[in-house]
C-alpha cells in the first residue's frame, strides 16, 4: 500500500486555497450579521413609527371630535 505524497506546490497551493475560503466565509459571515442588525433596526424603527403615527391619528381624531 502506497501513501500518496504531495509536492511541496501542491499542499501550498491547498494551504492557499484553505486561507482563502476561510476568508470569504468570514466574509461572508460578517455581511451577514450586518444585515440581520440592519433588518432588526428597520423591523424597530417601523414599529416605532407605527406608533407614532397611531398617536398622531388618535390625538387628530380627538381634537376633531372636542372641536365639534
Amino acid at each position: 500500500m502506497s501513501i500518496p505524497s504531495y509536492s511541496f506546490f501542491d499542499r501550498q497551493e491547498a494551504d492557499e486555497l484553505s486561507q482563502l475560503n476561510q476568508r470569504n466565509y468570514q466574509s461572508l459571515a460578517d455581511s451577514v450579521g450586518f444585515d440581520s442588525v440592519v433588518l432588526k433596526q428597520r423591523e424597530s424603527d417601523k414599529a416605532i413609527l407605527a406608533k407614532e403615527r397611531g398617536v398622531a391619528i388618535s390625538t387628530s381624531t380627538s381634537s376633531s371630535n372636542q372641536k365639534t
